[in-house]
């Protein structure tokens, strides 16, 4: 006898859970079909997240004990109204997190943009506030100083270190930095060879040699490299390229790093 009434008892509670997941189940069609909503809260001019985020504050009153509570639940199954009202709740809850969120974000980007402009305006009342001089020592501390130092002959490595600073040393030169061409060791002989230009490499490389030369980018060749042990003193003086150190002695990079010169050897 007892079989019947608990079948029927199990058939019901079976048919409330499907009607209360189908209710639930349908809360992501029910969003996408009703997007108005997420603007409700704006037309009406409430503020963003008020209710929604408020409703985690408000305190819960206990119904009876805890084994009470689902007693109630379960002989009271979940009606069509609470469904409904649970489903609403949630909807609103989702439009007001997302109302929310987007307006924090909108105040942020624009927080950025204020900092920006303020900053940009900072700088152009600095700029306008320095004097001529002023703005040319700026600009000349914010320009480099670079000495490309070559000491090899021999090809084929001699004739790309050649090459490369004379190109570094132009390019350099154009970009506003301070540039120089030092010349030691067996590359002092580069100026007797580009002198004379009796071979295809300095044929070639002459006219970029004569364009740092008229540049006054060929800074110096070691006295003793140059008038000592190689002989091309002479080639030196023609071309316009001073001797740095003292009289047949080796010359030292110190005065050039003293002057700010950075020393990248070739």
């Amino acid at each position: 006898m007892l079989i019947g009434p608990l079948a029927k008892g199990m058939q019901g509670a079976h048919e409330t859970l499907s009607a209360a997941r189908h209710r639930v189940g349908g809360l992501g069609r029910f969003v996408l079909d009703h997007a108005g909503l997420l603007e409700l809260p704006e037309v009406l001019g409430e503020h963003f997240g008020a209710d929604a985020f408020d409703r985690f504050e408000e305190p819960i009153e206990a119904q009876g004990t805890f084994h009470q509570q689902n007693a109630n639940d379960v002989e009271l199954p979940l009606s069509a109204d609470d469904a409904d009202g649970a489903l609403h709740g949630a909807v609103a809850f989702a439009a007001r997190f997302r109302l929310a969120h987007r307006t924090t974000v909108a105040r942020f980007a624009m927080e950025i943009n204020a900092m920006e402009i303020n900053a940009l305006t900072s700088r152009c009342v600095d700029a306008l506030a320095r004097t001529p001089e002023e703005a040319k020592n700026e600009l000349e501390e914010a320009m480099g100083k670079f000495a490309f130092v070559v000491r090899d002959i021999q090809p084929p490595q001699g004739r790309g270190k050649i090459a490369h600073a004379l190109t570094n040393a132009l390019v350099f030169n154009e970009a506003g930095h301070e540039a120089t061409i030092l010349f030691e060791g067996q590359g002092v002989e580069w100026l007797a060879l580009f002198e004379v230009r009796e071979d295809k490499f300095t044929q070639h490389y002459g006219a970029r040699f004569d364009q740092a030369r008229e540049a006054g980018l060929l800074g110096g060749a070691c006295n003793f490299c140059a008038s000592v042990r190689f002989k091309v003193a002479d080639s030196a003086e023609r071309l316009g390229v001073p001797l740095y150190g003292e009289e047949g002695e080796h010359g030292s990079l110190l005065p050039f790093l003293e002057d700010g010169f950075q020393i990248l050897s070739i």
